[in-house]
């Protein structure tokens, strides 16, 4: 009976020939087939009347018979929810296998991935343990009756012997038909007296059901409705209606002339009295509380700022003719937020064929959010604050000298290393970062940038055009750069996301899975989410890290550009890390950022060098950077010492290892290794000096920085040491070490050491040569007579004494994912002891009364 399980007719009509086919097996089938209950025979059933559950593993989408899974073997049984076992066991007894269980269960990974994530050789393990889950936290009385209930069958296809081997997927509803519409069309025209004398086909028959798929919305991509981003716009329009809330920032004005390095750099050492305004501590910027800063109009606007705008009547014609008709740039579709390549010429062409449009029909929403205009004549225009020209790494650190020849226009007025004095400032400054970067030597740089051949990153200068309706996603601005944002004409509003420890966790989180981008409202995953608008002329500095969208309700143009500065150096370092731990394509990443990290490193390193040299007939001392500055170093200088290992690791992947060394600037910098760990020892030399060591400041209000996974290294304050692990590899990203020896402590051993056992026995051996022997010639080799006297006693009678000590231990360790090593050991000692008795030969009776001779050996 079990051999025509699953079968059907091939013939012209199921009824007209009893020829079967075999239904298709799972991996665990055996070689007579599916099981089959205890029922079959007993009831008198066939095989049409057994449905065979399907259930595929959420890892690999291999499908299994849950019959097979629950009466195979026991590493396959254990997949399998206890309490699903205990209950089919208790309810339904011998048939509970082939009961519907399956429709309790969450999630479930068959034995071969539950093997695979906890193998030691598995080079990318997963970060969660594979458990199967239920979909309810019990099971209900309902599910059980629910089970036990055979599947439903529609009328059309109930004489088709083969249909109960379609595989039913475990997400599949309760009772629901789930044969293929090819299978009911074709059994309705055979019902009908259509026979074709055909047979249907084998795949169309057993192939398996498909997973559900999110579906295209075309109604909305027709009507430009943004896909899925339509419902996000829904909810920002009413909140309320959807059970949410979004509050207003209410970030407070600042006047403009307020924002300069002066400014950032006026907190004072803790215990230190402060002049600083405690409604506008320069903490607001760079400290665990900032939050993003806005100059309106009313405040001075851009201009109070030192910078510069094009006249108010710029279009959208205009940026494409200065910029170039033929320029090619990025537009994004927000309905489907995929993005093509247009000119400046056609995309103003649209911008002025959809103006005014009051159709029916939308025009379609387009976006450019990514036109830097470095180098044009635009870019002469645009001039960014004194703020950003003055802590801006690329304006301050960029080697630019290294395609275009000559001095560096930064080494302008420099000199050597070793000239005395040439690092001296006027008194009350201390080393510069972004002194030399206006006046001549600025316009002397922003001259160098358009002469250079050599890339660099342009990040400076964008302008951004978006059409009423556009929305940008949940983002953080490429390494946690900070933005300066100017409304040149229309209005923005921007929702924002603190960059707090749990909000990072959950954005990695967010953006890492597509499913959760395209169904999850980020702020359900954060504490709280504020609102701001921004209108024409209004001006807004993002601080780094924060994570924030955007929506256009109207045209608009903006100006504004990414800087890297040395005031949140942590917060930058782990934005590049969750970069990678989500896979962000490269180009849309911070363009040679390792590469300006070590530009970093060898002006402050060189910096604090000269702020130690002995200087004879220097009248001033500059004074080292800003304890926050020191501070961010700290966490720069290991995460180039992370890199270098990398370098010098022989066990790295070769492709790791030439990544790290392509990004290194051979020229400038002759050794990686040296020049990290000097700038380290320097940064904490400086923030001893200070009464700090490390990231801690006491009052500052500082959060805790993380760079592979603890502080910079040690905490020290005047008065008190703080204990701290040397030596230990970096890491940027807050995460659980992937090492599987780090902090590893084994048990101890249990010994076991037996008595010693001494055995004493009678043999024949040759007596040894003593060393008197030697030297007289008496003794074996001594002369002809002795060597005939030692021939005739070759072998002497003596006690042969062994003595034998055996030492057994063992530990037993379990590891984190259930695997348990037991580990032995035996070492076995033995001393063997010969005594020969005095020797009976009167011609010699200077020979030593007895002899002994010990050997001793160990063998483990």
């Amino acid at each position: 009976m079990s051999e025509q399980v699953g079968q059907r007719e091939t013939a012209g009509s199921p009824q007209d020939t009893g020829v079967k086919t075999p239904p298709e097996p799972c991996p665990l089938c055996r070689e007579t087939g599916p099981p089959q209950p205890p029922s079959i025979t007993e009831e008198g059933k066939t095989n049409d009347d057994i449905d065979l559950i399907w259930v595929a593993c959420n890892k690999c989408n291999e499908w299994y018979h849950s019959a097979c899974l629950f009466h195979g073997d026991e590493k396959w049984r254990e997949t399998i929810p206890k309490e699903i076992i205990a209950t089919v066991e208790t309810n339904f007894g011998d048939e509970g296998a082939w009961t519907n269980w399956v429709e309790w269960i969450g999630k479930w990974y068959c034995a071969l991935c539950l093997a695979r994530a906890t193998s030691p050789s598995n080079p990318r393990p997963p970060r969660h343990p594979l458990v199967a889950t239920m979909k309810r936290a019990s099971i209900q009385p309902k599910d059980i009756d629910q089970a036990g209930k055979p599947l439903k069958r529609s009328a059309s296809t109930s004489t088709l012997p083969f249909k109960s081997n379609i595989k039913r997927p475990r997400t599949s509803t309760k009772g629901q038909e789930t044969a293929s519409p090819e299978i009911e069309m074709k059994s309705e025209r055979e019902q009908q007296g259509g026979s074709t004398g055909g047979t249907p086909a084998p795949d169309a028959l057993q192939g398996r059901p498909k997973r559900k798929t999110a579906q295209i919305d075309y109604r909305n991509l027709n009507n430009s409705i943004a896909t899925p981003t339509h419902q996000w716009l829904e909810l920002i329009a009413d909140p309320e209606k959807y059970g949410r809330t979004i509050l207003d920032a209410n970030y407070p004005a600042i006047p403009g002339k307020l924002l300069t390095r002066a400014w950032l750099e006026s907190q004072p050492l803790p215990g230190q009295p402060s002049s600083v305004s405690p409604d506008l501590p320069p903490t607001r910027f760079w400290g665990p509380n900032r939050e993003p800063l806005i100059v309106r109009p009313e405040d001075g606007g851009f201009s109070s700022l030192g910078g510069h705008l094009p006249p108010k009547d710029l279009t959208v014609q205009d940026v494409a003719n200065l910029v170039g008709p033929d320029r090619m740039v990025d537009v994004i579709d927000v309905s489907s937020q995929h993005s093509s390549q247009w000119t400046l010429q056609r995309w103003a062409e649209y911008i002025q064929s959809s103006a005014g449009n009051t159709t029916a029909r939308n025009p379609k929403v387009y976006n450019i959010i990514s036109l830097e205009i470095s180098g044009t004549e635009l870019a002469k225009k645009v001039k960014p604050p004194k703020i950003v020209r003055e802590i801006d790494w690329v304006d301050n650190f960029w080697r630019f000298n290294a395609a275009a020849g000559g001095k560096d226009v930064k080494e302008k007025g420099r000199g050597s290393d070793s000239r005395e004095g040439s690092e001296i400032r006027k008194e009350g400054s201390h080393l510069p970062e972004g002194d030399h970067v206006r006046g001549e030597v600025g316009e002397d740089l922003e001259g160098l940038k358009e002469k250079t051949n050599a890339p660099y990153p342009k990040v400076q200068l964008y302008c951004l055009m978006g059409m009423k309706g556009a929305w940008t996603d949940w983002h953080v601005d490429f390494a946690a750069s900070s933005v300066y944002y100017t409304i040149h004409s229309g209005s923005k509003v921007f929702f924002f996301i603190k960059p707090t420890e749990q909000n990072l966790k959950a954005y990695a989180e967010w953006s890492g899975s597509y499913e959760k981008q395209q169904d999850t409202w980020l702020g359900d995953m954060v504490d709280e989410v504020r609102k701001v608008q921004l209108h024409a002329g209004d001006t807004m500095i993002i601080p780094a890290g924060y994570i924030h969208a955007v929506y256009t309700p109207m045209d608009s143009i903006v100006f504004g550009g990414n800087f890297l500065h040395s005031y949140n150096v942590d917060i930058q370092l782990r934005i590049r890390q969750i970069e990678i731990d989500t896979k962000v394509p490269q180009r849309f990443r911070f363009p040679m950022f390792d590469r300006l990290c070590w530009y970093v490193a060898d002006k402050h390193c060189s910096d604090l060098r000269h702020l130690r040299a002995y200087r004879p007939r220097a009248t001033t001392s500059p004074k080292p950077p800003h304890f926050r500055v020191l501070q961010c170093l700290s966490y720069l200088a290991n995460f180039l010492i992370s890199q270098t290992e990398i370098l010098e690791n022989p066990e790295a992947e070769d492709k790791a290892r030439k990544l790290v060394h392509d990004r290194i600037p051979g020229d400038i910098v002759k050794d990686p290794e040296g020049l990290a760990r000097e700038l380290k020892w320097r940064v904490e030399r400086e923030l001893r000096a200070l009464g700090l060591l490390g990231e801690e400041a006491s009052d500052v209000g500082d959060e805790e920085f993380k760079s592979n996974g603890n502080a910079n290294g040690s905490v020290k304050i005047k008065g008190k040491d703080i204990n701290r692990k040397k030596d230990r590899p970096s890491k940027v990203f807050d995460k659980k070490a992937v090492s599987r020896t780090l902090d590893f402590h084994p048990p101890a051993w249990s010994e076991n050491r037996q008595s010693p056992q001494i055995e004493t026995t009678t043999v024949r051996l040759p007596r040894p040569i003593t060393s008197s022997e030697a030297i007289s010639g008496f003794g074996p080799g001594g002369s002809a007579g002795a060597s005939a006297s030692a021939g005739e006693n070759e072998s002497e009678q003596a006690e042969l004494t062994t003595l034998r000590l055996k030492q057994t231990r063992k530990r037993l360790r379990e590891l984190d994912n259930g695997m348990v090593i037991e580990e032995n050991q035996e070492t076995i000692f033995v001393e063997k002891k010969t005594v020969w008795g005095p020797k009976l030969d009167k011609e010699k009776i200077s020979q030593p009364q007895g002899k002994v001779e010990e050997n001793m050996d160990i063998d483990h």
